[in-house]
């Protein structure tokens, strides 16, 4: 079975969480969904180690919220543009706490309410036969631009 990279928020849900408007003319919704794709498998890999993956659908706020925003952190570095600058910190600060919810997640500190993981569905389905079950999340994944979520070309 192929691999299926997770999106544990949409162009919606951006548009309610996200800091990155309208404001830069060349984040395009592709661009946006690719960031997003990025940050869910950022985020799956700490989910990985409590949970078996990929996460089902609906997804907890937290969740979103953090998927948001370190997509957010991964479009303003796309753009070449310092998380230093005063008006980029918060969006380093709420990227910072999604990698510190993260990995919180992943030592067992914390545990998030709402989550549905794959494992719970196959207790519903006892018929399951491990070639049908999904992976553990083996996502393997690299830095942003790299590997299977990769971000679409600049001239995109």
């Amino acid at each position: 079975m192929a691999y299926t990279p997770p999106q544990y928020a949409s162009l919606t849900d951006y548009a309610t969480y996200g800091l990155v408007g309208t404001g830069y003319r060349n984040i395009t919704d592709p661009k946006r969904t690719a960031a997003l794709i990025a940050a869910s498998t950022m985020l799956e890999d700490a989910l990985a180690s409590q949970f078996v993956c990929p996460i089902v659908a609906p997804y907890p706020p937290q969740l979103i919220t953090y998927t948001c925003f370190l997509a957010d952190e991964i479009l303003v570095t796309q753009q070449g543009l310092s998380l230093e600058g005063d008006g980029n910190k918060v969006i380093w600060k709420r990227a910072d706490a999604a990698r510190k919810w993260a990995e919180d997640v992943a030592n067992d500190r914390v545990h998030p309410q709402g989550i549905i993981d794959s494992r719970t569905v196959q207790s519903f389905d006892a018929d399951l036969d491990a070639d049908t079950r999904p992976p553990r999340c083996a996502t393997g994944n690299t830095a942003p631009g790299h590997g299977e979520t990769g971000f679409p070309s600049e001239d995109d």
